[in-house]
């Protein structure tokens, strides 16, 4: 709802420009001049929470601004990226038809759209899953390296970042390490991402079934699992501090 108001864009400081006004968390108003909305790369003021839309709030859209601009400088040291040939050039110039960095960010296509339960959870290329390795203890892998694929956007209407995968693999310790670290990479991305094909479960019960379907080929994808966990997830999102979580990537 835009509006013409004598009042001062909360970022840019501009006056009697066509503003578009929004409610902080004190219950007060804040605007945001359309050119500033369009610079933020922001086309829209809703975002899916508690299965209703709501307006985006005056935080919500200065975090997504932050969040962008850390996200735009991420090392890709420690992760792979693989986009589609169908890949929307877009959302991201210059990287068309890229397909392997031997390790960077993974990006999903525009192909993989909630369905009818969540007609309004759509997710983007500027979606992206990152690949990250971390070492840990426990009974069943010791010393093992644990390949975390964590989904986190740039999409004003998801705001936050989430985990939603922690697989467990085993390495041998012999020179080959670092390859068979890369090996096991491919193989999950190209297993994996590329279709969003694993419900959302604890880490061995997920490793099960990603054994299951390398061994039978089976190509169903479950989309509607992961739809629903994002869905879930977003109700209790924003505990996650964006600035924390990104060290791991620098």
């Amino acid at each position: 709802m835009g509006f013409i108001l004598k009042d001062t864009c909360g970022r840019c400081g501009a006056e009697a420009r066509k503003t578009e006004m929004f409610s902080t968390k004190n219950k007060d108003y804040k605007v945001l001049c359309q050119e500033c909305l369009a610079e933020m790369g922001v086309n829209g003021f809703v975002k899916y929470r508690n299965n209703i839309l709501e307006k985006v709030t005056y935080e919500d859209l200065l975090k997504y601004e932050n969040m962008r601009a850390d996200i735009i400088s991420l090392s890709r040291d420690y992760s792979m990226m693989v986009l589609d040939e169908n890949f929307d050039k877009d959302y991201t110039p210059g990287m068309y038809k890229t397909t392997q960095i031997t390790i960077g960010d993974v990006c999903i296509t525009p192909d993989y759209i909630a369905p009818l339960d969540y007609p309004n959870l759509v997710i983007k290329p500027s979606d992206v899953i990152a690949v990250t390795m971390e070492t840990s203890n426990d009974f069943n892998f010791i010393n093992a390296d644990v390949i975390k694929l964590s989904f986190f956007t740039k999409n004003p209407f998801i705001p936050y970042y989430s985990t939603f995968y922690a697989f467990k693999t085993k390495i041998s310790f012999s020179n080959k390490k670092q390859k068979a670290i890369k090996a096991n990479v491919i193989d999950v991305i190209n297993g994996c991402c590329s279709g969003l094909k694993y419900e959302i479960n604890t880490p061995s019960k997920v490793l099960k079934k990603v054994r299951w379907d390398f061994s039978y080929n089976i190509p169903e994808v479950k989309k509607k699992h992961l739809c629903s966990w994002l869905a879930d997830d977003r109700d209790h999102a924003g505990y996650f501090k964006t600035k924390k979580i990104l060290k791991q990537y620098k």
